[in-house]
């Protein structure tokens, strides 16, 4: 694992004092940096065979994708903020400070997808969206869940 050391950046510009903890074989990357190729050259996910019924076949990418964000309580008040945030995909991960930097990503993966889904995994999603909720217009349709404020 390569943990706050000084490593020389992939293109050798300048030497740079990691402090994250940043697995080996693993990417990391701002929403301007990705590069957004690699999501339309992943294959999709193939059909399973038999009768799936339906007329709705969506597609999907074969990518293994997760999402998170970290936040931090306002001294004095109830209010807490993202700090930053975090996508990762397979063995990329895509790092960002606001949420409009977080919109512009998005915007880089809608680009590139036309009709195909690519599904992101997300750790505590009930409290991910109280913030994303505030950041996109979700229809109700769109949201599943089984209580206020418990999304699936």
């Amino acid at each position: 694992m390569q943990s706050k050391r000084r490593e020389k950046r992939k293109n050798g510009r300048s030497d740079k004092m990691l402090n994250v903890c940043i697995p080996d074989g693993y990417n990391v990357f701002t929403w301007e940096t990705y590069d957004y190729a690699k999501i339309r050259a992943a294959p999709l996910v193939k059909r399973p065979r038999g009768n799936q019924g339906g007329r709705n076949k969506e597609t999907y990418k074969d990518l293994i994708c997760a999402f998170d964000i970290e936040t931090s309580l306002v001294p004095f008040t109830d209010q807490a903020i993202m700090y930053i945030w975090q996508c990762a995909i397979e063995n990329d991960i895509i790092i960002g400070r606001t949420w409009e930097e977080y919109k512009k990503f998005i915007e880089g993966i809608n680009a590139v997808l036309n009709d195909v889904k690519l599904v992101f995994y997300v750790h505590n999603l009930s409290y991910e969206f109280q913030f994303l909720s505030g950041i996109f217009n979700f229809n109700i349709e769109d949201v599943f869940s089984i209580k206020k404020r418990k999304v699936l």
